[in-house]
């Protein structure tokens, strides 16, 4: 269970209406969400970071972003060879 206040609840809310408004091709599944939320447990409390850093992973697919703090906590939990900044792109 996820424990915040009620505005971290609304913007995760808010997240994730909008990845399933504009992510077409890439699905939110339930292995998705529980990636996320083991990430959280792991420390990192921003779950559309989670879940987009998730759905790469299942997709086979690379995160673009200039969120260093995700970058290396990705790396840190052997999570980071889904996850790119913009000067590390071909």
């Amino acid at each position: 269970m996820i424990r915040g206040s009620p505005d971290e609840i609304s913007r995760i809310k808010e997240g994730v209406t909008a990845i399933r408004e504009t992510m077409k091709h890439a699905p939110v599944t339930g292995e998705a969400v529980e990636n996320a939320i083991r990430m959280y447990m792991l420390g990192h409390k921003d779950m559309i970071d989670n879940l987009l850093l998730s759905i790469a992973a299942m997709m086979n697919l690379r995160l673009l972003t200039v969120d260093r703090e995700l970058a290396e906590f990705a790396r840190r939990h052997g999570l980071g060879g889904n996850i790119a900044a913009p000067e590390e792109l071909d």
